[in-house]
């Protein structure tokens, strides 16, 4: 990620080498648009090198590079060698990375695209596409693209507190980050990429530092020029020791292009209207979209050689982030835009999907696809948003008034029968609940709660859904679709809003606000005869007081007296004594 070196080379289009292994390379490409563009003759040296021109260097580098594919092609990926040797601007930010330096620049790119052979393309027996990735990947936006920043960048966000680390699953996080990356790449061509790091609200759960060492190895050893800045953004102060630790593995030049933001600085850099909501921004452009024929970890546990006991352990990792995407999907109107990604990255379900789709398939009376049972286990027929629960909250419809809703979503190239089923159905309203959703569509669901007082925490909700063969069929054939052993299906919960959870808890007060009343009536009676009972004792005490004090007068004035008597008799009689003396 060095900066490019400010060059100047013939002004001419570069005419690009046709490969013969490749008719579909592309040529006549103009990589110029990075460097200078005050075009002369000057020619680019290095130390140790011939003087030779930038259009030269990439000439060499691609003659060197297309006698190395031949000699190892196992070590290397076809889609790597097809953009080396038709993209030289490509191969222009490779010099740029190593100033110029041909040996240097050679010795990159031929470690590059063995290290992406290995994280990237090692992924899938063919290209990787998007849905070669798990569903939850795309909820959790740990890593999406978004709308460009102020200098028209793409931008690319890595959400720190929506990571988990898995070690299971690192290698599917890595290459996932490689794809993503590229496609982002290839699109911004000489444009560049703004990378938005973002660690609001991360922690030390958070932190995994193979991860972040595969993506300092990734920028300095394995990337080419392209990164125009990297925002570093609202750093927590818990993981400031942390920040020093990694500033240490970078060499100046990423403090050229490092900057710092806090809170809405990040509105110095891009757009309030292309900044995301999470982040305070107005666009409602979908960073959690997921791609059409993407499927669920637990459906891809198989083909990644997992157990189903695995993704019992895994699944709980990312709970917290899965039910807060379902939430956000279901409190805000996002939308999904085609554009410039998804031209790059095609879904080609139709492919994956042929077995079912075949017009040669046959179909059986009731409609079903016979090629189903092939297909069971290797692709799932629908995709849905939530995932994991569905978020019920107020509606604006008096008589739904606590609603919630499914999207499901049919990748197929052919019909896809459904229908829903609940645990707690009488107290739900579901509508549709069953029917046939078209290839490449999808159908919205709405679910109505009829007595808040009777859902339950473990409600749930069943989706169950087949291939089919056309898209009408009558009562009776769809009644026997369910008539087989596989099956696709998933189970949703329900997750209800704060205010609908504390409004119901406000009726059930007021339902038994006579009980309540009585209660306090009663104990409000209980506290006046416990104060009245005290004064009771009170005044049994003092007149206990009283009688012994009146008593106990009497009987010191009697004795009293007794004394007095005795004493004027003593007296007497002593007088009496001392006369007959």
């Amino acid at each position: 990620m060095s900066n490019a070196m400010m060059v100047s080379v013939k002004n001419s289009m570069v005419r690009e080498k046709n490969c013969s292994n490749h008719d579909n390379i592309s040529t006549g490409h103009n990589f110029l648009k990075n460097v200078d563009q005050n075009y002369n003759d000057v020619k680019i040296t290095e130390n140790g090198d011939d003087n030779l021109t930038l259009e030269q260097k990439i000439a060499e580098i691609q003659r060197r590079f297309q006698n190395e594919y031949n000699d190892n092609q196992g070590l290397y990926h076809h889609k790597d060698y097809e953009r080396i040797m038709s993209d030289n601007d490509y191969v222009r930010r490779f010099l740029s990375a190593r100033r110029y330096k041909l040996a240097s620049c050679w010795n990159m790119i031929r470690e590059t695209m063995r290290w992406r052979k290995i994280n990237l393309w090692d992924l899938s027996e063919g290209d990787v596409k998007d849905y070669h990735f798990p569903i939850e990947f795309f909820l959790v936006s740990t890593l999406f693209a978004y709308e460009p920043d102020k200098n028209n960048y793409m931008t690319l966000y890595i959400r720190i507190a929506m990571h988990r680390k898995v070690k299971e699953l690192e290698k599917f996080t890595k290459a996932f980050f490689l794809h993503t990356y590229d496609k982002v790449d290839r699109a911004s061509g000489q444009q560049g990429i703004a990378l938005i790091f973002d660690l609001t609200n991360a922690g030390y759960r958070n932190l995994d530092m193979d991860y972040l060492r595969f993506l300092i190895d990734y920028g300095v050893k394995y990337c080419p020029v392209g990164v125009k800045y990297i925002v570093v953004l609202n750093i927590p102060w818990t993981l400031n020791a942390f920040r020093k630790m990694v500033f240490s593995f970078l060499s100046k030049e990423w403090f050229k292009v490092i900057k710092f933001a806090n809170g809405k600085e990040i509105l110095n850099y891009i757009d309030e209207a292309n900044l995301p909501d999470y982040l305070g921004g107005k666009c409602k452009r979908n960073y959690r979209s997921v791609p059409r024929g993407a499927q669920q970890i637990e459906n891809l546990v198989e083909k990644y050689g997992y157990s189903h006991a695995d993704v019992t352990r895994i699944m709980p990792v990312y709970k917290d982030a899965l039910d807060e995407a379902s939430i956000c999907l279901a409190k805000n109107d996002y939308y999904d835009k085609p554009g410039w990604l998804d031209n790059l990255d095609t879904n080609e379900s139709s492919q994956v999907c042929s077995d079912v789709s075949d017009e040669k398939s046959k179909s059986n009376g009731h409609g079903l696809d016979e090629n189903f049972n092939s297909i069971q286990g290797s692709i799932s027929v629908y995709t849905m948003l939530p995932n994991n629960c569905i978020y019920f909250t107020h509606s604006a419809d008096e008589k739904l008034r606590i609603r919630g809703q499914v999207m499901i979503n049919n990748g197929m190239q052919s019909p896809v029968a459904f229908k829903i089923l609940a645990n707690n159905h009488e107290n739900y309203s579901v509508s549709p609940s069953y029917g046939i959703i078209k290839s490449l569509s999808g159908v919205k669901v709405d679910i109505a709660v009829k007595d808040m007082g009777k859902c339950r925490s473990n409600d749930r909700f069943k989706i169950i859904a087949i291939p089919v063969s056309r898209e009408e069929i009558n009562e009776s054939d769809f009644v026997s679709l369910w008539n087989v052993e596989n099956l696709f299906w998933a189970k949703l919960g329900v997750s209800f809003d704060q205010q609908i959870v504390l409004d119901h808890a406000n009726d059930s007060l007021m339902g038994m606000k006579d009980l309540k009343e009585g209660v306090m009536e009663l104990v409000r009676s209980t506290s006046s005869l416990d104060r009245q009972q005290r004064r009771i004792w009170f005044l049994l005490y003092l007149l206990l007081f009283l009688y012994l004090f009146l008593v106990g007068r009497i009987f010191l004035r009697s004795i009293s007296t007794s004394i007095y008597q005795s004493f004027s008799d003593l007296t007497r009689v002593s007088s009496l004594w001392e006369l007959r003396q």
